[in-house]
């Protein structure tokens, strides 16, 4: 049986790209540790299920092996044209050109380095419109935005 849920973000560009079906990975532009960029992705291959393909990321500039947020884009965008590749405050997020299911990440070791689930998938959800006569589930409700600048949003969607 569908549900309603509600959801908090800080920036309206977040409540977007929810809503488009896209995922947020880690923050490549500033790291925990290091220069910004990600190491260790060289010589691994990241699978996206949904737009389906594969990257297998080559060296870029660092002879040491850091491939930077420009590198990873480059790289991503030449192998999978249909999955938008863009930063939102430093975090890695993908979600598709054309938004139809949500972005989808295959568990794996170069998906962990960029952030998403080393164990499980990572799925985003694209939401329908409740304004057309039958809305399909799932679908968002209402957003508003608070004093403190945070954006809610209800949406109406099965449990997982």
């Amino acid at each position: 049986m569908a549900k309603i849920h509600v959801y908090k973000f800080r920036e309206i560009d977040e409540v977007s790209l929810f809503l488009e079906g896209g995922v947020l990975g880690a923050n490549i532009a500033q790291p925990r540790e290091g220069p910004p960029g990600v190491m260790g992705l060289v010589g691994l291959t990241l699978t996206m299920l949904v737009p389906a393909g594969t990257c297998t990321f080559v060296a870029g500039a660092d002879p040491n092996g850091l491939l930077t947020f420009g590198e990873i884009h480059t790289q991503i965008q030449a192998a999978i044209a249909t999955l938008r590749v863009r930063q939102l405050s430093g975090r890695l997020v993908f979600v598709e050109v054309t938004p139809t299911t949500g972005a989808s990440v295959q568990a794996g070791a170069a998906a962990s380095l960029l952030g998403f689930d080393s164990a499980a998938n990572t799925t985003g959800k694209v939401f329908g419109s409740p304004f057309i006569a039958v809305p399909v589930v799932p679908y968002f409700m209402q957003a508003y935005s608070t004093n403190d600048n945070v954006h809610v949003i209800y949406t109406f969607e099965l449990p997982p």
